[in-house]
């Protein structure tokens, strides 16, 4: 495993910023990558079309127990020790760097009430999305300044990723103390180095306290890759910063006859971030996928498919990734 400079982000902050920012990082390891959708305030018909895929690594407690994690965040929302009123102003920040979001869907705008029942609520009550005090949406287009964020990719990724994590959200009663900043940087499916740059620039000016990076570079890079060095050490004192390590199935901890790692994937594999393998299973085993790039270089492995979420294509639809 690599050496971090996560640590230092939980130095300067409060106690009871670390207690939500844990909540956020279980999201990150045991939930984005392998949410366990139990009962939950989500839009109505969501929990049912979860169980209906008889997915066991979502409904079951093999990666998470999610009752216990509930159980202890409403202890602490109840606990009169705890003032939380400061997170409701300054919430936890997630940035989401991806393809941008359905601005509209459900999930995120929250336009339901306790049931799951939609409402007509302008901006409803459980609302994820990250505001400014006018109540607008805070986002950006940092690969085409002159176009919206709205999610526009094919396979409508960014709105997948987010919805994940607006899930998880909804389920631990947390929707006054984590958003999620919406980014888009790409064009279609294609990030430019530009984009992502500036994204990230753009979530640390905005406060993000975590960044996921769901993408890598195309190609196997070395340490002069841009994509390595747009993370920086300053950038890493600020937010937990989490990207994918890419699909080509390649290994990144072979060496070539100067001793340079090969098949580096950046910015999964930058000394700045928490770099994500996944696999799958098989007869009853977890391997890592035929597609996954793995190493040493990288630091955790979470399910890669059928994960179930929000899908851009209208207001209410879901699917499997």
């Amino acid at each position: 495993m690599k050496n971090t400079a996560k640590n230092a982000t939980f130095s300067r902050i409060s106690p009871l910023r670390v207690i939500v920012m844990a909540v956020v990082l279980v999201l990150f390891f045991s939930v984005i990558f392998a949410p366990s959708v139990a009962e939950a305030v989500c839009p109505d018909g969501y929990v049912e079309s979860v169980k209906d895929k008889n997915l066991d690594w979502q409904n079951g407690e093999d990666e998470l127990n999610l009752e216990y994690v509930k159980t202890r965040v409403k202890s602490w929302l109840s606990d009169p020790q705890y003032d939380f009123s400061a997170l409701e102003k300054e919430p936890i920040v997630v940035a989401v760097v991806d393809t941008g979001i359905n601005f509209e869907h459900e999930i995120f705008t929250g336009k339901y009430d306790e049931n799951g029942v939609a409402t007509d609520d302008e901006i409803g009550r459980y609302d994820v999305l990250l505001r400014d005090e006018k109540g607008d949406i805070i986002t950006v287009n940092t690969a085409n300044e002159l176009k919206n964020a709205y999610d526009d990719a094919s396979n409508r990724h960014g709105t997948h990723v987010a919805g994940i994590i607006a899930t998880l959200i909804h389920e631990l009663d947390l929707e006054k103390y984590i958003k999620i900043l919406p980014i888009k940087a790409s064009k279609g499916t294609s990030f430019s180095t530009s984009g992502v740059k500036a994204g990230i620039a753009f979530a640390i000016e905005n406060g993000a306290d975590v960044v996921n990076l769901s993408l890598c570079e195309d190609s196997a890079g070395t340490e002069s890759s841009e994509f390595n060095k747009m993370i920086t050490d300053a950038y890493a004192q600020k937010a937990v910063f989490v990207a994918a390590a890419g699909n080509d199935g390649k290994p990144s901890y072979e060496k070539n006859i100067f001793g340079e790692f090969r098949h580096m994937y950046y910015p999964a594999a930058s000394k700045n971030v928490i770099g994500v393998m996944n696999y799958t299973t098989e007869n009853g085993k977890k391997k890592i996928a035929s597609t996954s790039n793995y190493g040493s270089v990288y630091d955790i492995c979470a399910p890669g498919e059928y994960i179930y979420s929000a899908d851009g294509k209208t207001a209410d639809s879901y699917k499997s990734m």
